[in-house]
């Protein structure tokens, strides 16, 4: 569950789940957005101005938590003889179908998605947002990609969501 408590409290918002309530105290088993146990929560019931439940927020929380050695997941990307690096770690992550976030400078946005074709000097992607859903494709030039991640925790994350 995902709990907002009175704003002029510090730390307004939690995920997890109802451990105990006694008298006027409800206890929190709380839950991080990398699926992790947070801890416990005591918080007054008067102070819970809302609860959501079965969200997709929420079901993506419970699904990494129960993947979490999924999160362990590690590649190798094998070192190259080719002079770009670039294009060639792109080369890689196609063939071994791997899921990429492309970083772009020039607005400060991102995509995060599998590479479907790739060109001297474009790239296509097939979309996948944060909830694991297809979200079509993209088409970028390759010289205004500004950073790239691959296997990245939040690559495994969503991959854990398809």
């Amino acid at each position: 569950m995902k709990f907002y408590f009175n704003e002029s409290k510090l730390n307004s918002l939690f995920v997890g789940y109802v451990d105990m309530v006694k008298d006027n105290i409800i206890r929190i088993r709380a839950v991080s957005p990398e699926g992790l146990n947070d801890g416990y929560i005591l918080r007054r019931l008067s102070d819970i101005i809302k609860i959501e439940r079965n969200t997709l927020y929420l079901k993506k929380i419970k699904k990494i938590a129960e993947n979490l050695h999924y999160l362990e997941k590690n590649i190798e990307i094998n070192n190259t003889k080719e002079k770009d690096l670039l294009t060639d770690t792109l080369k890689i992550a196609k063939k071994k179908k791997l899921l990429i976030t492309l970083y772009f400078d020039e607005d400060k946005s991102s995509l995060t998605g599998y590479v479907k074709e790739l060109g001297d000097e474009e790239i296509k992607i097939s979309v996948i947002d944060e909830y694991g859903m297809e979200d079509g494709e993209h088409t970028v030039t390759i010289n205004i990609i500004d950073q790239i991640d691959i296997n990245s925790l939040d690559n495994r994350k969503i991959e854990l969501l398809l």
